[in-house]
């Protein structure tokens, strides 16, 4: 996976699960749909992080990217990166 749409993967998960929480919370008078959507926005953000560690690096040198941002350079290999 190119390592750019790993960090927007990531990015949408947080969102998604972000709003799964803010649901779960709205939602609390009815137990157990709190309780799912709020079960599910933590495993939609886990996810997200898992894939990201996975995946978004450096495709010359595979060292992890993680960093805010997309950088224009790796930071370990000093290699420019696609833009």
């Amino acid at each position: 996976m190119d390592y750019k749409k790993s960090y927007w993967i990531c990015i949408i998960c947080a969102c998604l699960g972000f709003a799964l929480g803010l649901i779960s919370y709205l939602t609390v008078e009815e137990r157990g749909l709190s309780t799912f959507f709020g079960v599910f926005g933590l495993i939609v953000v886990t996810l997200g992080s898992i894939q990201r560690l996975i995946f978004y690096r450096c495709p010359y040198c595979y060292k992890t990217l993680i960093r805010k941002g997309i950088p224009k350079y790796c930071p370990e290999c000093g290699r420019k990166l696609d833009s």
